[in-house]
């Protein structure tokens, strides 16, 4: 598998770009959550979870296109819900002809990580393998872990 490293110039572009992503919701096909109860133990203190996965394909320029995932996470307490900053996520892109992508990205004060790959025909799928942060526990089993785009 490829890494993909995460800039701060992807992060520029990928904020620009990012309200593409949003006024995608409406029209985002179904997420899926894809952890079974009995593999995963039930959070109930500083629970991280992937509340939104948003996929959309942009064109940045004439000669580029890419495919950017933008991953929400919150931080789920007992009477409180926010988004929280610097929690790492670990996620796998699997492209149109079946390879795999390493992509790892950090969450900005809202919440939010953005991840792109380059655009292809076909059907891409992003997948979270894994999310941490200091003293909190991944909620896995509430999370939504994969989405796909065509």
């Amino acid at each position: 598998m490829n890494t993909i490293s995460y800039t701060k110039t992807n992060r520029i572009l990928l904020t620009i770009l990012a309200f593409v992503l949003f006024a995608s919701l409406a029209l985002a096909p179904a997420q899926t959550k894809t952890a079974s109860a009995a593999s995963v133990p039930t959070c109930t203190k500083n629970c991280l979870r992937v509340t939104d996965i948003i996929m959309a394909k942009v064109s940045p320029s004439i000669t580029r296109s890419v495919v950017i995932a933008t991953v929400t996470v919150k931080q789920i307490n007992p009477g409180s819900i926010q988004g929280v900053e610097g929690v790492q996520i670990f996620a796998i892109w699997t492209l149109p002809d079946g390879s795999q992508v390493k992509a790892f990205g950090t969450t900005d004060r809202t919440g939010r990580a953005f991840f792109s790959v380059a655009d292809q025909p076909g059907i891409f799928t992003f997948t979270i393998s894994d999310v941490q942060k200091a003293k909190c526990t991944f909620d896995r089993l509430n999370s939504i872990l994969t989405k796909s785009i065509k």
